[in-house]
């Protein structure tokens, strides 16, 4: 189980990260449908394993198994927030960025950046709210 919990976080950074060109393969349609659907696929293994007997920690880590499916939803509507505001698409930025888009970043990107990339952590604390130890 743990190795899934390795891919999901995996899975968000390395889209989240800011390594070069990842955020704009979100943008070729195709690619981005086949990653939304890996993700629901990670989200429905949440709901198979979520019944079984496991252990609080692993309950508190199937949390982090909504985290791609999250990502994937939150990355289309913030890129089409930033399309609508500056009729361009969400750039991501990383101090030692070579491309021009992450040149022309603004604080707005750098926000839904950060947010996103976030997403598996604020996962993990909610399920252990839901699942405290008594």
């Amino acid at each position: 189980m743990i190795i899934v919990y390795v891919i999901c976080i995996t899975y968000v950074w390395i889209l989240s990260s800011g390594l070069p060109y990842t955020h704009q393969i979100l943008r070729q349609p195709k690619l981005y449908m086949t990653l939304l659907g890996l993700s629901v696929f990670l989200a429905l293994i949440l709901l198979i394993t979520i019944n079984y007997p496991l252990s609080t920690t692993d309950k508190v880590l199937s949390f982090t198994l909504l985290a791609p499916v999250t990502f994937m939803i939150l990355y289309k509507f913030f890129d089409t927030l930033i399309l609508r505001t500056y009729k361009r698409h969400l750039y991501f930025t990383n101090r030692y960025a070579s491309n021009d888009e992450a040149k022309e970043s603004k604080i707005l990107d750098n926000l839904f950046q950060i947010t996103l990339s976030a997403i598996p952590f604020l996962w993990a604390i909610f399920g252990s709210i839901i699942f405290k130890r008594n």
